[in-house]
């Protein structure tokens, strides 16, 4: 994997921490990872995975701001925390597998 594409994989669980911890906005979250996922160069296959997760996150902070809320709700709560902990989990299973010496 590039070099480029490692880096915004570990700046989006940044990010994710980030929000976790109450340091950046939902909304800077989303925004945040949409430009680093269209930005990077990774394979379709992951691609796809990482847009799917943060389509759930997309769709709750777009009915967040249809209905004029500045919190998501409670279902929206579990939804996104759930794609949150996959999409953690992917991105960190990635970045281990690039870690590790191939023969």
């Amino acid at each position: 994997m590039k070099e480029i594409n490692l880096r915004h994989l570990n700046w989006m669980i940044e990010d994710i921490l980030k929000y976790e911890s109450g340091k950046i906005h939902f909304s800077e979250l989303v925004n945040s990872l949409d430009v680093l996922i269209s930005s990077g160069e990774f394979v379709a296959d992951l691609e796809n995975k990482l847009l799917s997760m943060w389509g759930v996150l997309e769709e709750s902070y777009a009915f967040m701001l249809y209905e004029e809320r500045d919190n998501l709700d409670s279902e929206d709560l579990r939804a996104t925390s759930k794609a949150l902990e996959n999409m953690k989990k992917l991105i960190l299973v990635t970045l281990t597998d690039n870690e590790t010496p191939k023969n």
